[in-house]
């Protein structure tokens, strides 16, 4: 065999190794996928971001990201983890809507000793872990990625041309909302066609119109607790005045979450009753500073408790993920300082704890983080229930669409809780 015969036959030789090896370096490449639920566009873009970061420290790796929103990833994601589907990790809601329900039906990886081995638990208060694995005791399933509080994000620019001072009363608060009115602005934008942003205004009544154990007892399925009381019926009573009298957005069983927040963020209305979540938008995208305070109490004889006040999603990993290795470092990575750090930042209330507090970022982020030095923590009632939840999302609706009383919405919810929360043990 001649010099090039011997050439030609070894130049063939390694393109067909080059054609065996091309498949199998295509193989190391690894999708790992990642649902969360939360639509606002400010969060969703900050989420790919931090992604993109960490797929960029692992070459070969790109994460995908799916967002939904509330209503529509408690309607998939059970359907899919179900079906032996669904993401390798998940950003999620605590309680038996979501991570319970995960938990308990064996979709959601037991992160106990993980938790542990990786340092997680060195940077996240154990007193929030154990609240959002509350129905799987001794056991995590999922790890608190941040704390959330439910208040009343306000134009201050409508506010300084209008004269009015931050409230101090609830009757300063309904004070401010008549004059609006009657300066013809909308008080409060609500996205009541999803139903749940209509429970923001009523859980923040709930919970100034009793003491917190009667809350907490309710969340534990405790039968000692009762929802068709004075004070529940107060707080319905006061959420159907509001809408009578306008200062909740007339259209807003026609209204969705996103729409309303694009109604404050346009200017259209003065204020918006919602959770920090929607921070990241609230203090990018208006042409106008926002701030924050808590809806003032109905009884101000109580302790100060806002609704909705507490550890949020939580990130869980499922069972049927064949990427557990890197999922394990995906959420390493997202619970680590370097994303936290991005995260409050850009406005998240992270449940990271740093040795040193980074500053408020924003006038928004200081007002937020004020309100909480003096309110207490408070639930969604229903989380640890579902079947209550989606009750009282209902039955608001039906309040201020005008089809019930206050005493049919309170009787109908404790009904619901006997029924379905205090056998479902």
């Amino acid at each position: 065999m001649n010099r090039k015969a011997i050439f030609k036959f070894a130049l063939l030789g390694l393109m067909s190794l080059l054609v065996l090896v091309a498949p199998l370096g295509a193989q190391d490449d690894v999708t790992l996928t990642f649902w969360f639920e939360g639509d606002a566009p400010a969060a969703v873009a900050l989420f790919q971001e931090v992604a993109d970061e960490f797929a960029a420290q692992h070459p070969g790796v790109n994460v995908e990201i799916t967002s939904f929103g509330f209503d529509d990833f408690l309607r998939v994601m059970p359907l899919a983890l179900d079906g032996g589907e669904g993401p390798d990790v998940a950003y999620v809601p605590w309680g038996l809507q979501a991570l319970g329900r995960y938990a308990l039906a064996g979709h959601a990886v037991e992160l106990t000793d993980l938790a542990a081995e990786n340092g997680w638990l060195d940077r996240y208060a154990m007193s929030d872990i154990e609240l959002t694995n509350g129905l799987t005791p001794g056991e995590i399933y999922g790890i608190p990625f941040e704390n959330v509080t439910i208040g009343v994000f306000y134009n201050k620019a409508i506010f300084a041309e209008q004269g009015l001072e931050l409230p101090e009363t609830l009757e300063d608060f309904e004070a401010i909302m008549d004059a609006l009115l009657e300066a013809g602005i909308t008080p409060v934008s609500v996205g009541g066609r999803d139903s749940w942003p209509l429970a923001h205004v009523w859980l923040q009544l709930v919970h100034t119109a009793m003491p917190i154990e009667v809350i907490t007892g309710i969340e534990n399925n405790d039968p000692a607790y009762r929802l068709d009381t004075p004070e529940f019926l107060a707080a319905t009573q006061k959420t159907l005045e509001w809408a009578q009298a306008g200062y909740l957005d007339p259209n807003m069983l026609s209204t969705g979450f996103v729409d309303a927040n694009n109604l404050f963020i346009n200017g259209d209305v003065a204020m918006n009753i919602g959770g920090t979540w929607v921070m990241n938008d609230f203090a990018t995208l208006p042409e106008f500073e926002v701030g924050f305070f808590p809806t003032p109490q109905l009884d101000p004889e109580l302790p100060w408790h806002a609704g909705g006040k507490n550890p949020y999603n939580n990130m869980m990993i499922n069972s049927a993920t064949e990427n557990m290795d890197l999922a394990v470092e995906f959420i390493g990575y997202m619970l680590g300082e370097e994303a936290q750090t991005k995260f409050w930042d850009a406005g998240n209330i992270t449940a990271y704890q740093f040795d040193e507090m980074p500053p408020p970022s924003t006038p928004l982020l200081a007002d937020v983080a004020d309100a909480n030095s003096y309110t207490g923590f408070g639930y969604n009632i229903g989380v640890t229930c579902s079947a209550l939840n989606l009750a009282t999302w209902r039955t608001l609706q039906e309040l201020v669409g005008g089809d019930i009383t206050p005493e049919e919405l309170i009787a109908t919810n404790q009904q619901v809780y006997e029924a379905d929360c205090l056998t479902s043990e």
